[in-house]
């Protein structure tokens, strides 16, 4: 953290498997993953106007790679 960040606060349940957060439950959006940063991830991310499933290297390679399903639209 740099000088000046303030600490990050989420509410949910946590799951850690060798140091590395493996799942996280997030209380306030609903947001779930499974996997971690290093891995393999599945996020499944309820906003408000999409409904999707995606894996980390999807959001991670700016769409280029990966995979994601959105079942908000047909």
């Amino acid at each position: 953290m740099s000088e000046g960040e303030q600490p990050t606060t989420e509410t949910g349940l946590f799951g850690y498997n060798s140091g590395q957060r493996s799942i996280f439950l997030d209380a306030e959006t609903g947001k779930a993953e499974f996997g971690t940063n290093i891995g393999g991830r599945i996020v499944i991310d309820p906003d408000s106007t999409t409904a999707q499933i995606y894996s980390n290297s999807y959001i991670t390679s700016g769409n280029t790679a990966g995979m994601m399903i959105d079942f908000a639209k047909p």
